[in-house]
């Protein structure tokens, strides 16, 4: 069996929380004992455990939101530091591709390849798969910033997580695309981008899915459309 995981947080967790995903989730939850934090101990993802799963390709998140007001490890002042954390990101990914950890999958070519190697060597000596997504577009400064981010391997975009992003009104809240969000999507269309609405409130899901034209064949890979079936949550 070879199970695509839509949504994983890795470079979150390792950064964000200093979990080294080449430890087991038990090694992991043992030094996390005792620790107050909300989620501390009851992790669930490793890349050992990956690869028990059978999860031979997963979206990778980019996860920063720029909140001033939040409180929480996700929220940060401005759009800038959110960016810069999101590169900080990046780079574990980067990091673990040199060491043929993780394998980036770009375009469906990698992705078929990728298949045929996991298949062929029972997952045991093939990196493990990913798609780089970004959940929450805050990272994202501006709509001409897109094409550099398509270059740096980012193939889709949620516009808003939770609360209200730059773009976008996201869970736990009541609103539609702010003034910039259209410009997002138009420059997402023309790189190709691949559009994720999962964390998106009522109106701006139903305003980003009807100005979002996707022309066939120019998304990267349109497997990952599972990810555009909204979610309740």
């Amino acid at each position: 069996m070879i199970v695509i995981d839509a949504h994983l947080d890795l470079s979150w967790n390792a950064l964000n929380w200093n979990r080294d995903l080449n430890m087991t989730v038990s090694e992991m939850r043992s030094l996390e004992a005792g620790m107050n934090e909300k989620a501390r101990g009851n992790n669930t993802v490793s890349f050992s455990e990956m690869r028990k799963g059978e999860v031979a390709v997963c979206l990778a998140t980019l996860l920063a939101r720029s909140n001033p007001q939040g409180k929480t490890m996700l929220d940060f002042k401005s759009q800038e530091i959110a960016c810069a954390m999101a590169q900080g990101q990046l780079a574990y990914y980067r990091i673990l591709e040199n060491q043929r950890q993780l394998r980036r999958l770009d375009e469906w070519p990698a992705l078929e390849g990728h298949l045929q190697e996991w298949k062929a060597s029972n997952g045991s000596s093939c990196p493990l798969g990913f798609i780089l997504s970004m959940e929450g577009a805050d990272p994202i400064l501006s709509p001409q910033q897109v094409p550099s981010w398509w270059e740096e391997g980012l193939r889709v975009i949620g516009l808003a997580h939770y609360g209200v992003s730059a773009y976008a009104h996201g869970t736990g809240c009541e609103g539609g695309l702010t003034s910039r969000g259209p410009g997002l999507l138009k420059a997402m269309e023309e790189a190709g981008m691949v559009l994720d609405v999962t964390h998106l409130a009522d109106e701006s899901f139903w305003q980003a899915v009807e100005l979002f034209k996707v022309t066939a064949g120019r998304s990267c890979l349109e497997i990952v459309s599972l990810q555009m079936t909204r979610s309740v949550t």
